[in-house]
């Protein structure tokens, strides 16, 4: 095979990946990727595109919560080449094993990159300031992360029109952030604005639809809006099942978010059944991989 029909393969193999990972069919981009390291590995161990591979492979094993394959993946990648988006990256997946100073550490070193950089782009800007709010939420220092995704979501503001789906990398997190802070008006204004974004945009990936969905019902159900909230819940986790199948730790968070709607509804018994399927997947799902639900980066975002 020539150099050149090699590349064409990788490049479509590579795309094929990406795109089964974009609609949850994650199993399926890891054998995809999996296959695809190996044979660029042969062709050259060192490269550029085994480096993207790498990242790639460890964002779908980051889905299928295998963390600590996921942290070997994107440090091998950091080996070959050292790259700002691998490095917010690596620094989630220590976030989710609790090592927030190295994530952290890691967030600031790519913010101050971004910032710094000749040509300095605002959304990539405007991504650093998300993630290095991740690391506040999780310590619970919620109004430095709140002003943080203020400020990323001006940048993109004035870069973006206002229904560019970019935008909702800073509304969804705002979102949470103002919930967590019991500001419920306003962060029900924020996240429907970015249920109208993702819903109307071709091409958003079920997990983002997904974990909208499940913010609006519990939303939904803090305002007193119960029919919304239960409708919201109950479709959130009907397509995570779908998704993600009946034993993802992703479903089990959604599972818990839907027994609270329902415990706010005074459903009890529902609420307490859900409730009890939730801890039962989590429980399995941290027997499997003792980080897999440690800290829940989606809820953060």
């Amino acid at each position: 095979m020539s150099l050149f029909l090699s590349l064409i393969l990788a490049a479509f193999g590579l795309s094929e990946g990406r795109n089964l990972r974009v609609v949850g069919r994650y199993a399926e981009a890891q054998n995809v990727f999996t296959s695809l390291l190996r044979e660029s590995e042969q062709r050259g161990p060192g490269s550029v595109f085994v480096a993207t591979v790498l990242d790639d492979l460890a964002l779908t094993e980051q889905d299928l919560g295998n963390f600590m394959a996921a942290e070997s993946l994107l440090t091998r990648s950091l080996a070959i080449r050292r790259d700002l988006t691998v490095e917010s990256h690596l620094g989630e997946v220590y976030l989710v094993e609790q090592r927030a100073r190295e994530a952290e550490s890691l967030f600031r070193h790519v913010l101050e990159a971004r910032q710094n950089a000749p040509h300095s782009d605002p959304e990539n800007t405007a991504i650093a300031l998300a993630d290095l709010a991740l690391v506040y939420k999780y310590e619970g220092k919620l109004g430095r992360a709140e002003a943080l995704l203020r400020q990323a979501l001006a940048l993109l503001e004035e870069r973006f029109r206002p229904d560019d789906p970019m935008l909702s990398s800073a509304l969804g997190p705002l979102g949470t952030t103002l919930t967590r802070e019991g500001k419920y008006k306003e962060a029900l204004s924020v996240t429907e604005r970015t249920w109208r974004i993702l819903r109307n945009t071709p091409g958003v990936g079920e997990p983002d639809l997904i974990n909208t969905m499940s913010n609006l019902g519990m939303l939904y159900s803090l305002t007193g809006r119960f029919a919304e909230a239960e409708s919201y819940g109950k479709e959130a986790v009907a397509k995570a099942e779908a998704i993600y199948g009946p034993e993802h730790y992703r479903l089990g968070w959604h599972l818990a978010n839907y027994a609270a709607i329902l415990e706010r509804m005074g459903r009890k018994a529902d609420a307490r059944k859900v409730q009890q399927r939730s801890a039962a997947i989590l429980a399995r799902s941290e027997k499997a991989n003792p980080v897999s639900h440690t800290v829940n980066v989606n809820a953060l975002r």
